[in-house]
């Protein structure tokens, strides 16, 4: 999967299916921490499932990794930060874009859900589409992340290699910037 010209517009402007969230699980599997599935919830990147990258190493959640492959140097804490921590942990750091960010995401991603065998076995059971959203404020506005359209496409994508029996095909290599040596 390709990054493409959605990635790089304003959130506002990308087009949105809209989801009802009472039909979470039944119409749609929101990808969220307060997903009405099970499934949801566990492919959300703030969820706790550990996973080993097989280029990157061991990490806690995808929020960890997800960090830890922005950040411009390599930073061994995103690994066992989740949540809240490691996206507040992510502002004292110097973040950069990544060329093919969204292809290492979706890869880690399938790492993460074939080596938890209950995600695993629950995307291959599943066929509702994806989507990604919250519920904001005391209007209950449906907020869709500019990221939504791209991560649901990779849930999707691996969803069917899964089902076929496919692995993902690896992302490029990402290259972090190497700490410089203290000058005399």
């Amino acid at each position: 999967m390709t990054t493409s010209a959605n990635n790089r517009l304003p959130a506002l402007l990308i087009p949105r299916t809209a989801f009802d969230p009472e039909k979470d699980g039944q119409t749609h599997l929101n990808v969220s921490t307060n997903g009405k599935t099970e499934l949801g919830r566990k492919l959300a990147h703030f969820a706790v499932t550990k996973f080993v990258h097989p280029i990157y190493g061991p990490f806690k959640s995808m929020e960890g990794f997800w960090h830890f492959i922005k950040c411009e140097d390599m930073d061994d804490n995103f690994r066992v930060l989740t949540a809240s921590r490691a996206k507040a942990y992510a502002k004292t750091k110097k973040m950069v874009w990544r060329e093919h960010f969204v292809d290492v995401i979706n890869e880690a991603n399938f790492h993460k859900i074939v080596q938890n065998e209950d995600i695993k076995q629950a995307m291959i059971e599943s066929d509702l589409p994806f989507a990604y959203y919250y519920m904001f404020g005391p209007e209950q506005l449906q907020i869709f992340p500019q990221q939504a359209t791209w991560l649901c496409a990779g849930f999707n994508q691996i969803r069917e290699l899964l089902k076929k029996g496919e692995i993902m095909p690896a992302a490029p290599k990402v290259l972090f910037v190497e700490p410089q040596p203290a000058t005399p």
